[in-house]
This record gives C-alpha cells, sequence and structure tokens, in this order.
C-alpha cells in the first residue's frame, strides 16, 4: 500500500490557529508538527491517494489564507516508501539540554560529546511521544530538573502518559527512587522499556500500559507529569 505526504510549512507562532481549523473542519488526515528548538512549523498531511491530498489541501490552504497566519511555503507531496514512514521521525528530533542534563537521539551516540560533569539520556523514542520537542514535553521536563535542585529527589514520580518514557526516565537518571510511568499504548509502554535499557536504567522505572483511571488508581506520588 502505497502513502503519500502532503507537507507545508508556516510561521512558528500560529501553529494553535492552524491546529484550531484542522479540529474545526474534521480534517483527520492532517496534523500540525511543530519544533520549539528550531521555531519551525508545518501542517502535514498522509493519505493513500496523492489527489485526495491535493483536493483537500486547496481547502485546507484556503481556509489557512483566511486566519491570518501568514506566509504559508508552497506543498511538497512526496510518496512515503517503508524506510521513510519508519524514520521520519527522526527528522524532528534534536538534542537539546536543561541545565546540567541532556536529551540525545541514540543515534548520535557515536558524535556526542558530553560537557565533564553532565548527564545524558539517549533516546529513542519511534512511534512514541516525547521527544523534548514539543512545548508540554519540554516544560514538563524543565520542572522537573528545577525541583529536584530546589527539593532533592526524595518524592514518588509518576509519569501519566509516559510516551517515550523521557520524563520518567529522566526522574530516574536525576536519581529520583520510585518512579512510576503509564501509557494506555502498549506501543508506548514498550519503547519506554526499550529506552531504560538503552540508559541502563532497566528496572529503575516501573513501566505498564493503563488510562488515567487505571494508572493512577491506588497510586500516591509527590510529582505528577501529565
Amino acid at each position: 500500500m502505497a502513502l503519500f505526504e502532503l507537507k507545508s510549512e508556516f510561521p512558528f507562532a500560529a501553529a494553535g490557529i492552524v491546529d484550531d481549523l484542522l479540529l474545526e473542519h474534521g480534517l483527520e488526515r492532517w496534523s500540525v508538527l511543530e519544533d520549539v528548538i528550531t521555531r519551525q512549523a508545518w501542517v502535514l498531511g498522509i493519505a493513500e491517494d496523492d489527489n485526495v491530498l491535493r483536493d483537500e489541501w486547496t481547502t485546507l490552504s484556503g481556509l489557512i489564507g483566511c486566519s491570518n497566519v501568514g506566509p504559508v511555503a508552497p506543498p511538497a507531496i512526496r510518496e512515503l516508501q517503508n524506510a521513510d514512514w519508519r524514520d521520519s521521525y527522526k527528522a524532528h528530533f534534536r538534542s537539546w539540554q536543561f541545565g546540567t542534563l541532556h536529551w540525545v537521539p541514540v543515534w548520535e551516540r557515536e558524535t556526542f560529546r558530553l560537557p565533564p560533569s553532565h548527564s545524558v539520556l539517549w533516546l529513542d523514542p519511534g512511534l512514541a511521544f516525547g521527544t523534548g520537542n514539543h512545548e508540554t514535553t519540554r516544560l514538563c521536563v524543565e520542572r522537573l530538573v528545577a525541583w529536584s535542585e530546589e527539593h532533592g529527589v526524595s518524592g514518588r514520580v509518576i509519569d501519566a502518559g509516559c510516551g517515550s518514557g523521557i520524563l520518567a526516565l529522566s526522574a530516574a537518571l536525576l536519581g529520583f527512587k520510585d518512579v512510576t510511568g503509564f501509557d494506555n499504548d502498549p506501543e508506548a509502554v514498550r519503547v519506554s522499556e526499550e529506552n531504560a535499557s538503552l540508559n541502563g536504567l532497566s528496572g529503575r522505572v516501573n513501566f505498564f500500559p493503563g488510562d488515567l483511571l487505571s494508572g493512577l488508581s491506588g497510586r500516591q506520588g509527590e510529582i505528577v507529569l501529565a
């Protein structure tokens, strides 16, 4: 089965506007990609028929044009090969740091140079959410680092919706001893456990499948990241 991708860049500040347009008009094939490190944003559509994408883009670009989004780049359309689909997330994951803690793609392991007295969390998010390139992940993990510096690492940490495991594993790397992470997507739990193994943290975090009801049932924590 062939898949086609249509992608167009637009001003980063308008990401929320475009996201609202997609929801309001039920454009389920489309999503917004944001990179808070480079401050870039794209609207992305994927379908089995490139003509469907072109037709929907005509509608969507008209909506965007009426919404004060700003200049929108001409769309680029390409057929996705199996390797493209499997590895496309790598183009949107770049290393970053906060304080002395670094989050680095594992495929940069051979070239990355860690400064003295700093720590690194190697990550391969696969198709799971959580690289630090999205505001929610970045703000949560930065607050976690700040909390550990202000209050120490004695509290219990719960990562609700663990995705790639970045938040829970960051907590373990910082020195928290009682860390739990869960997600309603079994693929996210698998990826989280793989990332734990990449960093020598296997067994340090209790990852398991669960939603907000089952995942939090009977649990208490001083820090809940969601």
